[in-house]
């Protein structure tokens, strides 16, 4: 996976294609990089920042689309805000992250 390395992201397949988005850091800073792996390629390649940081968030695929869920930002840690303000999605022939 590329830099920064990451944990708690939100994941999914979509079109044979693994996808990556969010997280956090080893710092535990909410992260809105995203990436995609190829696997009949091996290859990792980045994708195009989300609009908003989100940690802890949920990935799943609707229809061609990747979509990230819920989160929350870093100075949320701990707390429980508004998670249905933060949704993004990755419709896969568009080529970057809209909110929906």
């Amino acid at each position: 996976m590329p830099a920064p390395r990451q944990s708690f992201f939100a994941c999914a397949a979509v079109g044979g294609r693994v996808f990556v988005a969010g997280g956090h850091d080893e710092e535990k800073n909410a992260l809105r990089c995203a990436a995609t792996y190829d696997a009949e390629a091996d290859a990792w390649a980045a994708l195009p920042d989300m609009a908003r940081e989100r940690d802890e968030a949920r990935g799943v695929r609707a229809g061609a689309a990747f979509v990230a869920l819920g989160g929350h930002p870093t100075e949320a840690q701990g707390r429980f805000p508004n998670r249905t303000s933060l949704r993004a999605a990755w419709p896969i022939e568009c080529g970057e992250f809209e909110i929906v």
